[in-house]
């Protein structure tokens, strides 16, 4: 690996949300890309082309509890040599509740279906390198 000289990378964002009844909501952030290496016309490495995440949240907040559903998209990713890699879809999921002003609790479950995305550079510890993942903490606001 080393620097690049001369690069470019332009593309378009795109975000909504639509508030839903019963405490719902519905978004979607959305990122297209183009990258190139000036010098030898080639895509930027790692830097995927497409990368989506469409969410739905769930809110009570007289009972402090919220959670959400990530449908996270990543789309096609140079390696080099013109080798590209597939892109890929994970489901996360996200709970939580606040006990108190200063307290919450949260747990949550990354790539639910175990799905398997190449470990390649710039996905070592990316989404789906390490298959389904679990976590929970508590929050502390003082």
């Amino acid at each position: 690996m080393e620097n690049i000289a001369d690069a470019m990378t332009q593309g378009l964002e795109v975000s909504a949300s639509l508030k839903l009844p019963g405490g719902f909501e519905l978004s979607d952030e959305l990122t297209w890309l183009e990258s190139e290496d000036k010098e030898t016309g080639e895509d930027l490495l790692y830097v995927p082309d497409l990368s989506n995440v469409l969410k739905l949240a769930w809110r009570n907040k007289p009972a402090g509890f919220n959670g959400s559903v990530r449908l996270v998209t990543i789309g096609t990713r140079s390696y080099g040599a013109g080798v590209k890699s597939a892109g890929y879809s994970i489901v996360n999921l996200q709970a939580s509740k606040t006990l108190t002003s200063q307290v919450k609790v949260f747990a949550g479950v990354d790539n639910v279906f175990d799905r398997k995305v190449a470990d390649a550079y710039g996905n070592v510890y990316g989404p789906g390198s390490t298959g389904t993942f679990y976590y929970g903490g508590i929050s502390l606001n003082l």
